[in-house]
């Protein structure tokens, strides 16, 4: 019974506003529509051809808790604000196709990430027919938008809402454990490595070629590495040994990935854990070997003696390749010193004999 109050209301409701609307013989005003749509149910929905079915109802807080608080319902609603009460029916067949065609509504305001997010992976995707990838309203919500990285941790909740397996490995490596644990803002986050709006595919020749650049914006900052006690070296001395040398000059090609190693072939990507972890830190070098041995196949037990690990030759670390490398600048220097010598007093020679001819 009380069931049926609540609709008979709701109808009168209706009823009113439309009558006020069609008096009034103009669009609805922010305010009939959203006193309007918060009385209706949350059962209350509108049926697609598709036999899919999609809510009208608005929590009345929603928007005002939005970032969207002070825009009218009409700014993003144009056609339903054009037309007035009753609305024009929906003319997406499905559920999804009228999500992505709310989503053109954000660039009337966002001219900027749109264009970025045409060239992204998601609307590549959804170009080739898969609609279920990510669009504006996937992960920003459509009355309630938040700011997106306020908590810095929503941004891989976001990405989970379809990423939940990657989601998973990232919350139990070093760097999803330190945001989500301990809420560490230094500690890098989906859209710092994937991007923003332009999110391109990390399985192409190119991003692979890239990767040592963005895991340098963090492991290359000294600041931020000193609160940790991390080297700041990693980039230099990556691009200084064979495998980071030997990419810098790769050219590489849509479909002939580099095979030079690259940060995440040793470190991992979405779980990455602590190099002292006895299971899987690579400090250790039982577990080093096996890293080798993804490339290196007959790599030896001690086939990682030769790597510096990232560290700077130090009498400290590496001694011998230390004194080594002191070595021979100061005999190479000599060297050069001892040939300019040689031509400088050949050439004097020659000047001394033509004169005396």
């Amino acid at each position: 019974m009380r069931k049926q109050y609540i609709a008979i209301g709701v109808a009168l409701l209706l009823s009113l506003v439309g009558v006020s609307l069609a008096q009034a013989g103009g669009p609805p005003t922010d305010n009939q529509c959203k006193v309007c749509h918060s009385a209706l149910g949350s059962d209350t929905v509108a049926t697609l051809d598709s036999g899919e079915s999609i809510s009208v109802h608005v929590e009345s807080g929603a928007i005002a808790g939005s970032v969207h608080a002070a825009l009218l319902c009409t700014d993003c609603h144009r056609d339903q604000g054009a037309q007035g009460f009753p609305h024009k029916p929906i003319v997406a067949s499905s559920a999804r196709l009228f999500t992505l065609e709310m989503s053109n509504v954000c660039r009337a305001c966002h001219e900027d990430e749109y264009e970025k997010q045409q060239d992204s992976m998601h609307a590549t995707a959804q170009a080739a027919g898969k609609t279920e990838a990510a669009t504006c309203v996937d992960c920003h919500g459509s009355h309630d938008i938040q700011v997106p990285d306020q908590p810095r941790d929503r941004i891989a909740h976001t990405c989970a809402k379809c990423h939940k397996t990657i989601y998973d490995q990232y919350a139990s490596s070093v760097h999803g454990a330190a945001l989500l644990g301990e809420e560490n803002p230094d500690v890098p986050v989906c859209i710092d490595c994937h991007g923003v709006h332009n999110i391109h595919d990390p399985t192409t020749a190119r991003f692979r070629v890239r990767s040592p650049r963005i895991c340098a914006k963090c492991h290359a900052d000294k600041a931020r590495m000193a609160k940790y006690g991390i080297s700041s070296q990693v980039f230099k001395t990556y691009v200084a040994d064979y495998h980071g040398t030997t990419l810098q000059l790769f050219d590489p090609a849509p479909d002939t990935p580099p095979r030079q190693a690259v940060c995440f072939d040793c470190h991992g990507i979405h779980d990455i854990r602590r190099v002292d972890d006895p299971e899987t830190g690579i400090s250790m070098k039982k577990n080093l070997v096996k890293v080798c041995r993804k490339c290196h196949p007959n790599a030896t037990a001690n086939f990682p003696d030769a790597w510096l690990g990232h560290h700077v030759p130090s009498p400290e670390k590496a001694p011998l390749a230390y004194y080594t490398a002191i070595f021979f600048t100061i005999l190479t220097s000599a060297v050069m010193l001892a040939l300019i010598g040689h031509i400088i007093l050949d050439f004097s020679r020659l000047v001394i004999k033509k004169v005396k001819s």
